[in-house]
């Protein structure tokens, strides 16, 4: 049984009405759904222009763009068109050069409409699952990089009621032969499975666009919650150094994974391995002395006692650094300043910043301890240990700051020193 028509025109009327833009363009490539796209939209709004892409990877390409530009003069619409090959020729680099145009051409207030359709998205998802990524397909609307926006108007409209239209209006386009090509990963789906698949499941294409649009739901969702998750004490919270801790221990095992997931897209991580989190998650069942590392897009994961604790990435320190006296010393995770305070330690020259080697002790009020000693018994966590700057006055230790000062003597002037870590280091 053949479905019920659609009302292009009015399907993408009310679409248009949801964002508000200054100049309205059609990616047109000449292809079905771009002519009727365009078809559809010279009807709806008079003032529109088409903007093609030719990429030169096709014998034909020339014949194509001059087809478009005739099409555009019997529509009475404007008609655009730039050069871009992309460099290997591939799909994904088309893309990319394509995009680049749009970006070239287009500015922050205009809209662009790209043709898109039901069984495009289905293919999108389907591609994704086989490719072990998320269920997500194209999202309906983004923005480019140059702040214009774009509209896919047709991802709930199969392409049947594109042909149906495109019959009934009389309209030409042309058809790519690469299309035909079961090489290619997104023709094998499209030539040999889809098929496959509708002929058991006629409903496939609505369905799986139907599963694209919740995931779009649900990662919208999650960024929602998001915020609240890293905001939310006692679970969530902020780490000495600025970074960010979930207790993560406070929740049942089941529910780890997808609540760290949660947490780091609240701090930025939104492509979080679900396999890797899953073996870190488990990682909260070993003794506490366990600490495991993930290496994430922008910073790393790490275990500290009962909670998961998120930081930036690793860098790279000199063996030693001065320390003027008084003076400000800037690190790669931190700063160091130096004034003068009574109840500080002496020292008459320059300072000298060094860092954990192993074995160094320091004498404080009567006492000589071991500087890992010291810095456990503050509570630094294990991976801050060795970068924890450790000022020397000569060969002598004279400054754990912020934790333990060396006893000096009773002589002026005397010194004070103040660390200041960076933000999630």
């Amino acid at each position: 049984m053949n479905a019920p028509p659609v009302d292009l025109e009015e399907k993408l009327r009310s679409q248009l009405a949801e964002f508000p833009y200054r100049r309205l363009y059609v990616g047109f490539s000449g292809g079905l759904d771009s002519t009727v796209l365009l078809h559809v939209g010279r009807a709806v709004q008079a003032d529109i222009t088409a903007l093609h892409v030719n990429h030169g990877l096709q014998p034909d390409a020339v014949r194509w763009e001059s087809h478009c530009s005739e099409f555009c003069g019997q529509l009475g619409v404007r008609f655009v068109s730039s050069r871009a090959e992309p460099g290997n020729g591939s799909e994904g680099a088309a893309r990319a050069a394509r995009y680049a145009v749009f970006d070239n051409r287009l500015d922050v207030d205009d809209l662009l409409l790209l043709g898109h359709h039901e069984d495009d998205q289905a293919e999108t998802v389907l591609m994704r699952l086989v490719q072990g990524r998320a269920p997500l397909g194209m999202p309906r609307t983004r923005r480019l990089h140059c702040g214009a926006r774009i509209l896919r108007p047709w991802l709930a409209t199969p392409k049947e009621a594109l042909l149906r239209h495109a019959r009934e209006a009389g309209l030409d386009w042309v058809e790519d032969p690469s299309n035909a090509r079961v090489d290619h990963d997104r023709n094998f789906l499209r030539r040999e499975i889809v098929p496959r698949l509708a002929g058991r499941w006629p409903d496939v294409g609505k369905t799986l666009a139907a599963s694209a649009a919740m995931q779009f739901a649900r990662d919208a969702l999650l960024d929602h919650l998001a915020d609240g998750v890293s905001a939310a004490p006692p679970v969530a919270g902020t780490t000495p150094d600025g970074g960010g801790e979930l207790a993560l221990r406070e929740f049942p095992a089941e529910l780890r994974v997808p609540v760290l997931q949660l947490w780091l897209r609240g701090l930025g991580e939104f492509s979080t391995p679900g396999n890797a989190l899953a073996e870190f998650a488990r990682q909260f069942d070993a003794p506490p002395d366990a600490h495991p590392r993930l290496d994430l897009r922008h910073g790393v994961l790490r275990r500290h006692g009962e909670k998961a604790v998120y930081t930036g990435p690793d860098f790279e320190l000199h063996p030693r650094y001065r320390l003027d006296l008084p003076g400000v010393l800037a690190l790669p995770h931190g700063i160091l300043s130096v004034e003068r305070q009574a109840l500080g330690f002496h020292a008459a020259g320059p300072l000298e910043v060094r860092f954990r080697g192993g074995g160094e002790r320091l004498r404080s009020r009567g006492r000589t301890r071991s500087v890992k000693k010291l810095l456990h018994g503050a509570g630094v966590p294990p991976w801050q240990r060795r970068t924890w700057p450790l000022v020397y006055s000569g060969d002598a230790l004279i400054c754990i700051p912020g934790i333990a000062i060396a006893d000096s003597p009773e002589r002026e002037p005397r010194w004070r020193v103040a660390w200041h870590p960076e933000i999630n280091r």
